[in-house]
């Protein structure tokens, strides 16, 4: 994604986010935004299909899964986040595979007509 300044702007990059923080000092309360900003995202994917939202058109389970990791920064169980997610009927499969690593796999697309999920339960293994 390539990334534009907006007014008043004199320097942007994409920088990483670990624990909710970035290594780079950011400007007035930015920090601090940031922070709140990805605590209350780590505690929505708990329970959300919100991830599905930041994935490109088609997308694999496999990367579904690494999306979720990278926000809530745990591994995730792989036969339960299959079974969570494909048990909320909100993707559909194309009629493509991805062939990448050990073997083909399922590429998927959100429903659009859709809304976010909301699990039962927290997602096992990342709270």
């Amino acid at each position: 994604m390539k990334l534009q300044a907006g007014k008043g702007a004199v320097d942007i990059k994409w920088s990483k986010v670990s624990g909710g923080k970035v290594k780079d000092k950011l400007a007035f309360d930015h920090g601090e935004i940031l922070a709140k900003c990805t605590e209350r995202l780590r505690s929505k994917v708990l329970y959300t299909s919100l991830p599905i939202y930041l994935m490109p058109e088609d997308f694999t389970l496999g990367e579904l899964q690494k999306v979720y990791e990278i926000i809530l920064d745990k591994k995730i169980d792989h036969k339960s986040f299959r079974r969570r997610i494909l048990s909320t009927d909100i993707l559909e499969e194309t009629n493509e595979m991805r062939h990448e690593g050990k073997r083909p796999a399922q590429l998927y697309r959100h429903k659009k007509s859709q809304h976010p999920h909301f699990f039962v339960r927290n997602i096992e293994g990342a709270s």
